[in-house]
């Protein structure tokens, strides 16, 4: 929405030549938010990507750009990894870095998650292509721990 608003901003004021409201900000404000919310901000949103990684002791994720290094929780945190249907309007209010009625959630696109169920705590949602390979590969991990 706010990148809507930069686009109508530039437009109207900038190129059009009409005022926005009746306090309008400077011509070179407007074009430094139309920069940054109209054209740098869809970007980052438009190539971000979620990389999931299990090792032998920790489930690791990466949520490129909002996460500039990896990001882990110990296999031994975790109690378990399930595969589960979302949908990511309701059960999250939409796609990102969520906190939503079912807990914390990294959202892409698709319908199909990872739910890490923790001894402490909510669980933490991710959105991939395949959540049953993580299942499987996590348990094989969590065997291997113990």
């Amino acid at each position: 929405m706010i990148a809507l608003f930069a686009w109508v901003a530039l437009f109207t004021q900038v190129i059009g030549g009409e005022a926005m409201g009746s306090r309008p900000a400077p011509d070179w404000m407007l074009v430094a938010i139309w920069l940054l919310f109209g054209i740098l901000f869809p970007m980052a949103l438009w190539k971000s990507r979620l990389t999931i990684r299990i090792d032998h002791d920790r489930f690791c994720y990466r949520y490129f750009p909002f996460h500039l290094k990896e990001h882990a929780y110990r296999i031994q945190q975790i109690e378990s990894v399930e595969s589960e249907k979302i949908r990511p309007v309701l059960h999250f209010g939409g796609w990102g870095i969520r906190y939503g009625i079912k807990g914390k959630g990294y959202i892409m696109s698709g319908k199909r998650a990872v739910r890490l169920n923790f001894r402490s705590g909510r669980p933490v949602y991710f959105t991939c292509n395949d959540p049953n390979e993580i299942v499987k590969i996590f348990d094989k991990r969590k065997l291997s721990a113990h």
